[in-house]
């Protein structure tokens, strides 16, 4: 698994701090990108994320989801 695209969205969105949660649970962008907004958010509420970096991380996938994965670089 690459975790790089996932360590500079997590750092866009100010919260380098769930880097390691991430690559501990071995969710990267691309399965960010894949999952359901149903299944991020009980993704997210499994790994016992508070609200507001939960939050943010929703709204980061909706927006990558309308822009491309690969406009994460401009994001």
């Amino acid at each position: 698994m690459d975790f790089e695209e996932t360590e500079i969205f997590l750092k866009k969105l100010g919260l380098e701090r769930y880097i390691d949660l991430f690559k501990k649970n071995e969710i990267d962008l691309e399965l960010l990108i894949d999952l359901s907004e149903d299944e991020l958010e009980k993704m997210l509420k499994d790994m016992n994320l508070p609200i507001g970096p939960k939050t943010k991380i929703l709204k980061g996938v909706q927006s990558l989801n309308v822009k491309g994965k690969y406009q994460l670089w401009k994001y």
